[in-house]
């Protein structure tokens, strides 16, 4: 399969109201042409390359994304001591474009985590990103950051830390701290444990944008617990193949003493329940998930 990405001119994504409107258009076509003896165009360089055609002159322009970018970055953050996998390909390197655990086994062994753990010292420092850094994974040495925990480190360093931030935060987004996308098979049990609390409502999310009014609908099936757990099951619209069902597990643990719990054994009777009302194994014939994060 193959997706195109649309952005605004304000830089961002379009909106669900402009791609629909969109596919709706790409429903009224009945045929299309391609110009086979179309000269090739080097987008290895930076340039404007002119075409003559039927409906008169048009132009082709390669320009590079990224030198803007760069060039602000280097404004933002001390330079990065060792970059890998950095060259720029179109399968990611026979890679998986998600940054997690099970995928970055190479940047997971250097940080001294896993069975492979790489020889030597560890750095204090690492961090993995997709394609487009809207993902990312960060680790310290020999353990994994959260992304619920991310945040506030930033926050907590950043004047000290990060030169754009010298002179101070103008405000941070609260997180709360959450047990979160883990998924694990191998605790399941019969029969519901009873330290699970009440369903108290099932939903299909929808999000609304407080800014532009706009809709997205379909982003997941929701239970929320009486305790504020809650198990959300979402299509992923990022996997390189196939479709892959995404399961959130989130529980909040107001008892400081138990947050340094291990993730199986605290998460273990959500997933039992999440794996019994979703019949993940009936309708996909999968008995273990295939990245656990």
């Amino acid at each position: 399969d193959f997706g195109i990405k649309y952005n605004m001119e304000n830089g961002g994504p379009a909106p669900e109201g402009i791609t629909d409107k969109i596919y709706e258009n790409t429903k009224t076509i009945k045929e299309y042409f391609i110009a086979e003896d179309l000269p090739d165009v080097d987008i290895s360089a930076e340039g404007v390359t002119s075409f003559a055609g039927p409906e008169g002159q048009f132009d082709v322009e390669v320009f590079d994304s990224a030198s803007d970018y760069v060039k602000l970055m280097k404004g933002l953050i001390y330079a990065v001591t060792f970059i890998v996998n950095f060259s720029g390909n179109e399968d990611f390197g026979g890679g998986h474009p998600d940054p997690n655990l099970t995928y970055a086994k190479e940047l997971v062994a250097r940080m001294g985590l896993g069975k492979s753990s790489s020889q030597g010292e560890p750095p204090e420092f690492g961090a993995a990103a997709d394609g487009d850094a809207d993902r990312n994974m960060i680790l310290g040495k020999r353990f994994f950051v959260t992304p619920s925990d991310s945040v506030a480190i930033i926050a907590a360093n950043a004047v000290e830390s990060i030169p754009y931030f010298s002179a101070g935060l103008k405000g941070v987004a609260r997180f709360h701290i959450f047990l979160f996308n883990f998924y694990c098979f191998s605790v399941i049990v019969k029969g519901t444990r009873s330290d699970v609390s009440k369903v108290v409502n099932a939903d299909e999310f929808e999000y609304k944008d407080p800014v532009d009014g706009s809709i997205s609908k379909h982003q997941g099936i929701r239970y929320l617990f009486e305790d504020g757990s809650r198990l959300v099951f979402r299509l992923s619209g990022t996997g390189s193949e196939g479709a892959t069902i995404r399961l959130y597990i989130e529980q909040y643990e107001k008892d400081p003493s138990k947050t340094g719990r291990d993730s199986q054994d605290a998460l273990a009777p959500l997933v039992e329940v999440a794996l019994k009302l979703s019949k993940m194994q009936e309708f996909t014939g999968r008995t273990a998930p295939t990245v656990i994060t």
